[in-house]
């Protein structure tokens, strides 16, 4: 196996680095555990109204297609990507 290539130039920038520093985790104050509290209770919200259009049966190989329907209709490029997976091995 052969040795790393090692410049003289790095070699000599990495030599001045301080290697003993020490981490300690700040913690946070009080305000932000507050702002953070008010993100979790405020920013919980239940999932919008979905259904399934086929139920799922054994298969070795899925194609998952995931679309949102802002007005509940089907675009002509939800047409062609479904379109396009059909042809893909696998199920739909």
């Amino acid at each position: 196996m052969s040795q790393p290539l090692i410049l003289p130039s790095a070699t000599a920038a990495v030599s001045h680095l301080t290697r003993d520093w020490r981490f300690v985790a700040s913690s946070p104050t009080p305000l932000a555990r507050l702002a953070r509290l008010k993100t979790v209770i405020t920013g919980v919200r239940p999932a919008p109204p979905s259904r399934a259009l086929r139920v799922l049966q054994d298969s070795p190989r899925w194609n998952g297609y995931f679309l949102f329907l802002g007005d509940g209709q089907l675009t002509p490029r939800h047409r062609y990507t479904l379109t396009r997976l059909r042809m893909l091995r696998g199920r739909l």
